[in-house]
């Protein structure tokens, strides 16, 4: 018992079969989702923290002892968030963010420790100097 006419039109007047408003009879209103989207995980999770602490640590390099923490645990989550199927490249940034700006931040620290110290240890030469009006003197 073939429904169909010889020129493939169903015998409601359409082709294939669909109803006029396009559906398919027998199917239900939407669109069958044939691949469910992956299920979110918990490295989906590291990987996102991985990257907004590497923005975070952006900007936070310039202030001492802030940088260093926020840049290690960038790319601690960045390494956590790796296996992240939809979320590997925003780990992948966030782990090289974190890598970058550690190494930034410690040498940021070290830098203005050992200016702070510099300065510290000749200061009555420093203030002199100021005070004179011809500068900093030529210890930097």
């Amino acid at each position: 018992m073939d429904d169909q006419t010889p020129g493939g039109v169903m015998p409601d007047g359409m082709p294939d079969g669909r109803m006029p408003d396009g559906r398919i009879p027998g199917m239900p209103y939407g669109v069958p989702q044939r691949f469910a989207p992956p299920a979110k995980t918990r490295q989906d999770k590291f990987a996102l923290v991985a990257l907004v602490l590497g923005l975070v640590a952006m900007f936070a390099v310039m202030i001492p002892y802030l940088g260093i923490p926020a840049s290690a645990l960038a790319l601690i989550f960045g390494i956590l968030g790796r296996n992240s199927e939809i979320r590997r490249p925003m780990a992948i940034a966030g782990m090289a963010m974190g890598v970058t700006f550690l190494v930034l931040s410690v040498l940021w620290t070290i830098l203005l420790y050992s200016v702070v110290r510099l300065i510290g240890d000749n200061w009555d030469a420093v203030y002199q100097q100021i005070l004179n009006g011809s500068g900093l003197p030529g210890i930097l």
